[in-house]
């Protein structure tokens, strides 16, 4: 009896042993799937982190110097080119965002005023054939159709600068080959007829004026055609030509008078011969009239 109730004891005893550490296995396995889970999770956690914290773009340079501004015009595409230079603290040239105003004044009249928003496609090596060499450069373009007339060929230009840490002092350079203002002439009505007479009053001459012409470029000059229609020595006989004109302004006052001289012709003969008046201004209105000469 004491035997068999040993057997039993000992026989539950493994069984309980058996089962208690088939428990404490799950529970190690448990613990242990618990532990790779949370160490991926930090390991991912990382990795995001360490992406998150790569920088993503290049800091941009800033420009610490502008030089080199000058002005070119390309009389082909009639355009005026604008250039200048950025550097960096270190000297070094770069290509650099910014707001580029610039102004043009023509005999202190402001004819152009922009505000030109530049990035790196501003910017191209240029060469210059006066000391061959080449430049990395800004540019901007401005037509001459986007310029007013002014008085002058001659002006001045100013391009202020302003980047992301604030701005350039303005720099001004001369500009040439602005647009200017024409001359414009009321013209009179065609034929006109311009006599001459003698120190007695005899009718001398008489000229035909049958196209006139006019054009502006630093003076006024005029184009006279006419033809002698009467000569007092007869048809076959050949004398100066002479034609009177008067020229006003639009108050009325006289800006120019006097003669356009042609050589000897007979009756039925034109010439054209050439005026310059040199008090006539850019943007001038005028009236020019065909009187008899003197």
């Amino acid at each position: 009896m004491k035997k068999s109730s040993i057997f039993i004891g000992l026989l539950a005893c493994t069984f309980l042993c058996a089962c208690g550490g088939q428990e404490q296995a799950q529970e190690s396995t448990a613990t242990q799937e618990t532990t790779i889970q949370k160490t991926s999770e930090k390991a991912t956690e990382a990795t995001t982190e360490k992406k998150t914290t790569q920088p993503t773009t290049k800091a941009e340079a800033i420009p610490a110097y502008m030089g080199k501004v000058t002005q070119q015009y390309d009389s082909a595409n009639k355009q005026h080119i604008f250039f200048w230079q950025f550097q960096d603290k270190n000297k070094n040239v770069i290509k650099s965002k910014a707001s580029i105003n610039l102004t043009i004044k023509n005999e202190n009249e402001e004819v152009f005023n922009k505000t030109f928003e530049v990035d790196e496609k501003s910017y191209s090596t240029w060469s210059s054939k006066l000391t061959s060499s080449a430049d990395v450069l800004g540019s901007i373009t401005v037509n001459d159709s986007d310029i007013a007339e002014g008085s002058a060929t001659k002006g001045v230009a100013t391009l202020t600068a302003t980047t992301s840490l604030g701005g350039f002092d303005p720099v001004t350079i001369n500009v040439f080959d602005l647009p200017q203002k024409g001359v414009n002439i009321n013209l009179p009505a065609l034929p006109a007829y311009s006599n001459y007479y003698g120190f007695r009053g005899d009718l001398y001459t008489t000229m035909m004026v049958t196209d006139i012409s006019y054009e502006y470029d630093c003076s006024l000059k005029i184009k006279f055609t006419a033809q002698m229609t009467y000569n007092s020595e007869g048809e076959g006989a050949r004398d100066y030509g002479i034609v009177g004109y008067k020229i006003t302004d639009e108050n009325g006052i006289v800006v120019d008078s006097g003669t356009a001289y042609f050589d000897k012709l007979s009756v039925g003969e034109s010439q054209i011969k050439e005026i310059y008046v040199r008090d006539a201004k850019p943007g001038d209105n005028l009236t020019l009239t065909i009187i008899d000469a003197e």
